[in-house]
């Protein structure tokens, strides 16, 4: 009876290990998991539009097709309140976007999709950058 009882005792305890250790892998690839979203995170406000973050990383900026044209988030008014926050050519949270520019002379980028406007993402804005 003794024999039996401890028996019971070590299959008990062998089963609360088993259920420990699953709970520490399924949480130890959670935290793999989050620190991939969070090292592959960036400030693109734009969740619709795509995102240029290849030269500016973090601080990646938004782009798509607006109504026809090529657009891009912006720093206008924004790049007073945030001097210094972040790489020059970059972006913020800071929801500002402008026109691009399609060419040298001036004119606005066309497009039908987002991906028509990544030869033109790092383009000059025509106009200023509106709210």
């Amino acid at each position: 009876a003794v024999l039996e009882v401890g028996k019971q005792w070590y299959q008990r305890r062998v089963r609360g290990l088993a259920s420990l250790l699953l709970l520490l892998r399924t949480m130890k690839s959670l935290l793999v998991l989050l620190s991939i979203i969070a090292v592959s995170s960036t400030l693109c406000i734009w969740h619709e539009w795509r995102c240029n973050a290849e030269q500016c990383g973090y601080y990646g900026c938004s782009y798509g097709c607006e109504y026809g044209y090529c657009a891009s988030s912006c720093m206008g008014a924004c790049a007073a309140l945030e001097v210094g926050k972040y790489p020059e050519g970059c972006c913020t949270e800071c929801k500002e976007w402008c026109y691009l520019e399609g060419s040298t002379d001036g004119s606005y980028a066309t497009c039908t999709t987002n991906q028509d406007c990544t030869p033109f993402m790092d383009n000059e804005s025509v106009g200023t950058c509106s709210v």
